[in-house]
């Protein structure tokens, strides 16, 4: 399935990306997926937070990764943007655990949306 505005990282010789968007009714998307020897790719079973699109992902480790903000369309197409923070331990791979860390939802187009982060020295 073709898609935009995913989050992506690599731990180990894996990657894997989360949710994005690309459908003409601009749904977004709440699945996760593996891919160890591209372009073979496989949907892992999670706890899906949320669907969508421009949030930030990164590894803080070889087995830990942080998932956070983004945004989406509510059912009547307003604007909806995170500000939650989710935690997921790949080491468990295929069945990877998401952890809500934090959850506030609003209705704004200009709150964590379609930023980057990285580690650097341990710190996020």
């Amino acid at each position: 399935m073709a898609r935009e505005r995913t989050v992506m990282e690599v731990i180990g010789d894996a990657a894997y990306i989360y949710g994005g968007g690309g459908d003409a009714n601009d749904a977004a998307y709440n699945d996760t997926w593996k891919g160890e020897a591209l372009p073979i790719w496989t949907q892992l079973t999670v706890s899906r937070p949320f669907g969508r699109i421009l949030s930030g992902m990164v590894a803080i480790d070889s087995s830990h990764m942080w998932l956070f903000g983004g945004f989406a369309f509510d059912s009547q197409m307003q604007a909806v943007a995170f500000s939650d923070t989710l935690a997921a331990d790949v080491s468990l791979v295929p069945i990877v655990s998401l952890t809500t860390v934090s959850t506030q939802v609003l209705y704004t187009f200009n709150l964590h949306c379609g930023f980057m982060s990285f580690v650097h020295n341990d710190d996020l």
